[in-house]
């Protein structure tokens, strides 16, 4: 069985806003990406540290927010991974003492939040 593709104004409210969310932690990651590449341009481990943790976990973001509206029960649980995964990625870089602030662990949490919802459930599960 295949998916179709709904339009975007066509999706419901909740999936619209995970879509939004989705996109805009990609942009910052590509914009994060692209600043600390310029400040550590000549130290390798860096670049592979931002590459590994910054740059994909945006680009996963944003191939998912294309996804969406295509829906799908694998899309579901892979965007519910992504998010527990980025929420626990956040809460051992706290622990461990890095100070990066509150904004790394509300993207993830809002993922969860908009994918756990009844309307993008609906949507993404074909119920």
């Amino acid at each position: 069985m295949t998916a179709t593709r709904v339009p975007f104004r066509h999706l419901h409210r909740d999936v619209r806003v995970l879509s939004i969310v989705l996109y805009v932690f990609a942009a910052m990651s590509l914009l994060g990406t692209a600043g600390t590449l310029v400040l550590y341009a000549t130290n390798v481990l860096a670049f592979l540290f931002i590459i590994g943790f910054v740059f994909v976990p945006g680009a996963v973001a944003f191939l998912l927010a294309m996804l969406l509206p295509q829906g799908g029960v694998a899309l579901f649980s892979i965007i519910v991974l992504y998010g527990i995964g980025g929420a626990l990625t956040a809460l051992v870089s706290i622990a461990a003492g890095v100070d990066s602030g509150i904004l790394p662990m509300t993207f993830p949490v809002l993922i969860l939040i908009f994918a756990l919802k009844k309307g993008t459930r609906a949507h993404l599960l074909g119920a």
